[in-house]
């Protein structure tokens, strides 16, 4: 990470009372620009190491961060650059765990339609599904997987593929409960959705 001590120039915290007093667009926008050269790389590098990121939205993390460092600039009261620094690192950690805790919330990567067609034909072998069935079943899947992607692959996996919960709940990296309360709110919307027919 950017070292604390070693500064060349006006350190960090003087930049932010610099963007702070800046008096129009113009000065406002070079300071900015000062600004940024001087944390794009350092905080690109330290999202980029969170732990559990996914790589592809490092950029709109770093973007995220850089706007919500420069909403923040008018209350930082630090005056070193250590705390600017700590101020923009705590930041930059804070989104990049809003961004990893966001995609937990939707661990379940979504199946191709055409492997999911598939797996019901699989499964058709124990008992067959009538024709209505099957269009009412394509048409529930379909709005499903507008309405609430990640459900589609908890019913597959469950119903279709034949995991317990138990199994599920390895696989998902879930409790048993959560995965369990998951599957019955999606089966729900299903049904609420089928019903809608």
């Amino acid at each position: 990470m950017a070292s604390t001590d070693d500064i060349s120039g006006p350190s960090l915290a003087d930049l932010f009372a610099d963007y702070r007093r800046a008096q129009g667009l113009e000065d406002r926008n070079a300071v900015a620009e000062r600004i940024v050269a001087t944390i794009f790389s350092p905080l690109s590098l330290f999202i980029s190491l969170r732990r559990g990121i996914d790589p592809n939205k490092v950029p709109d993390v770093l973007m995220v961060t850089l706007t919500a460092i420069f909403g923040a600039i008018p209350v930082f009261r630090g005056t070193t650059h250590s705390e600017a620094w700590s101020y923009c690192y705590r930041i930059a950690f804070n989104k990049a765990m809003n961004a990893i805790r966001k995609d937990m919330a939707n661990p379940v990567v979504t199946v191709p339609d055409e492997i999911l067609w598939a797996l019901v034909e699989a499964s058709e072998k124990d008992r067959p599904m009538a024709t209505g069935e099957r269009v009412d079943l394509e048409a529930v899947m379909k709005l499903l997987r507008l309405v609430k992607p990640p459900c589609v692959d908890y019913l597959l996996m469950h119903y279709i593929v034949g995991l317990d919960y138990e199994q599920m709940a390895d696989v998902l990296d879930m409790t048993t409960e959560n995965v369990g309360a998951t599957v019955r709110r999606c089966l729900k919307l299903a049904r609420e959705l089928g019903g809608n027919l």
